[in-house]
């Protein structure tokens, strides 16, 4: 007894103030973690009346004023699509890259700028290619002087055989002149007024001029037997063939300066000046755009395919922002395929091992200009007048 009323230690009041402090400090968090979690926890159907917040506005954005049955909007949340898309135009934004290898000299496109068709975007170094023009210049030269002299030759041709025919008719007077002296030396010999070596000369001389005129008609049927169009002919096709290479060193020197196909606007540029270009690009020079309408594609996963049809209405916005902005259209194209999206890139809460069905909307006039590759997400709603989702893609 004397003992629990003695007076405790002052070090003994610190360590349990101590042990009550951290006891009170821990509670106190603890019940600070309840009050802020329940604060901010949003509802548990929150999410979900906001997508019907959504459709409510679609809705309401896409009744039309009047009371047309045959246009009138089915308000069944059932039949309605949403599905992400994506900004492009008709045939795609178009990837180019220089034909010829080599260094860039010069660049006189710039980015976000709109050109037209035949401006030059990017120059490439052409000594190689002038080198190899000028040859070819000097090659079809050299091919329209061998044209030139088959042509001589051709007309030269007539001129031989005039002149074998002349040569023959000569060793023909000659053979006529030997047999008449060959019989005036055997008439000499009958007479004993000549020698039988004189006849037997006059003999040889006869069968040496026949020997010569049969001599000169085989080389008349050889020059008769030589087409003179052949060299002509042979002259004609080389210098076709040296043309050829004349026109193919002329479009590689003109594909040394890539150029634009067509009316467009350069998205972006992806080389600079004194960058080596090879064969085996690994990204484009250039991505350009054409100037055509733009379109929005919507890429459908194969599971919701089959609440799309031509001519329903769509609702775009934009899907990486929070401004209630939107613009409307209308399918006007559906694919016949179901196959990959037709860009793969690692998107957020995207899944891109799945089929889908791609379908092309077109956005209504009036409306500000979405920007090229915009992600965007689409709410489709069936109208009256919507064809079945069967119908191809014209």
């Amino acid at each position: 007894m004397e003992k629990l009323l003695q007076p405790t230690p002052a070090a003994s009041w610190t360590h349990l103030g101590r042990k009550l402090f951290s006891i009170m400090f821990v509670s106190s968090l603890i019940a600070g973690a309840f009050i802020f979690w329940g604060f901010y926890q949003p509802p548990e159907n929150e999410e979900i009346d906001a997508n019907y917040a959504f459709q409510e506005q679609v809705t309401a954005q896409t009744k039309p004023a009047t009371n047309n049955p045959k246009s009138k909007i089915t308000e069944d949340a059932e039949r309605r699509a949403v599905c992400i898309a994506y900004v492009d135009v008709d045939g795609g934004v178009t990837p180019l890259y220089p034909i010829q290898p080599g260094k860039v000299l010069a660049i006189p496109a710039r980015e976000n700028t709109e050109v037209e068709a035949g401006d030059v975007l990017i120059r490439m170094d052409d000594t190689l290619q002038k080198a190899q023009l000028e040859e070819a210049k000097a090659d079809v030269q050299a091919g329209q002087s061998q044209l030139d002299q088959a042509k001589v030759m051709f007309a030269q041709h007539e001129l031989k055989i005039s002149g074998q025919k002349s040569a023959i008719e000569a060793k023909r007077n000659e053979l006529s002149a030997a047999i008449a002296k060959k019989d005036q030396a055997e008439r000499l010999a009958s007479n004993k007024l000549a020698s039988n070596d004189d006849v037997n000369a006059a003999i040889a001389i006869v069968k040496a001029l026949e020997f010569a005129v049969e001599g000169e008609t085989i080389k008349l049927k050889g020059i008769q037997a030589i087409d003179p169009h052949l060299p002509v002919t042979l002259a004609t096709n080389d210098l076709s063939a040296r043309k050829a290479r004349l026109q193919k060193a002329e479009y590689a020197l003109s594909e040394c300066a890539l150029k634009a196909p067509f009316k467009g606007t350069i998205l972006r540029i992806n080389t600079s000046v004194g960058e080596t270009l090879g064969s085996n690009p690994k990204l484009p020079a250039i991505m350009f755009c054409p100037s055509a309408k733009r379109i929005i594609r919507a890429e459908v996963e194969q599971e919701f395919a089959g609440k799309i049809a031509l001519n329903q209405i769509a609702v775009i916005q934009d899907d990486c922002s929070s401004s209630d902005a939107t613009w409307r259209g209308k399918v006007v194209r559906i694919s016949d395929w179901f196959t990959h999206r037709r860009s793969i890139l690692l998107e957020p809460l995207q899944f891109n091992d799945v089929r889908t069905l791609e379908c092309i909307v077109e956005l209504d006039p009036g409306q500000p200009v979405l920007r090229i590759g915009q992600r965007v997400r689409v709410q489709l709603i069936p109208t009256d007048e919507s064809k079945p989702s069967t119908a191809k893609s014209k």
